[in-house]
């Protein structure tokens, strides 16, 4: 797997909460919509084209590589 240096979607979000004028918790609507879009592109390309299926995705496991590019860990192959 990429080092992924920025950490989680999950840190992002508790980022995001903890800044001082975010009147609203959670991550703007454009930037949620970015990120949600990537992993549906994501997972439907590795079932589709790859026969896997992620049993256990959650913002923990969507990280962040060294160019901010969201990546998804944790494959687990029977």
């Amino acid at each position: 797997m990429d080092h992924c240096p920025y950490g989680s979607l999950k840190d992002l979000v508790e980022w995001k909460k903890m800044q001082k004028n975010n009147k609203k918790p959670g991550l703007p609507w454009k930037m949620a919509r970015h990120f949600a879009g990537q992993i549906v592109s994501f997972i439907e390309e590795a079932h589709k084209n790859q026969g896997i299926a992620h049993t256990r995705l959650n913002p923990l496991l969507c990280r962040f590589d060294s160019k901010k590019r969201l990546k998804i860990a944790d494959f687990r192959f029977a």
